[in-house]
């Protein structure tokens, strides 16, 4: 997990933990997380919308969030994830939808 940080992010947190900073630590490991990963989920109560980051960008505006991964095994299975958003941009809503089958999911 290391492998996606650089030497000098390592050190800040190393330095900011040690000087008891854990707010500034949470905040440098959560823009880590949102901004190493391709879809991030964040749902902090079962009643909360959740936030949603895609390649490191907060999708605002959501209307419909989806996500199924499967497998039979330990292995890697089919994936389909779903994320409905409005933008209004520009002046008026159009619906967008960022939307990705894998494998055993994806359609010939």
């Amino acid at each position: 997990m290391l492998d996606k940080y650089t030497p000098q992010q390592i050190e800040t947190v190393r330095q900011l933990a040690e000087e008891g900073k854990l707010k500034e630590v949470t905040e440098i490991v959560k823009q880590a997380l949102i901004n190493n990963n391709l879809l991030v989920v964040v749902l902090e109560e079962e009643n909360s919308v959740p936030k949603v980051f895609y390649k490191g960008k907060e999708i605002k505006h959501k209307l419909s969030v989806l996500l199924d991964w499967e497998t039979d095994t330990d292995t890697y299975g089919g994936l389909s994830y779903s994320i409905e958003h409005a933008d209004l941009s520009k002046g008026y809503s159009v619906t967008n939808r960022i939307d990705r089958k894998v494998k055993g999911h994806a359609s010939n």
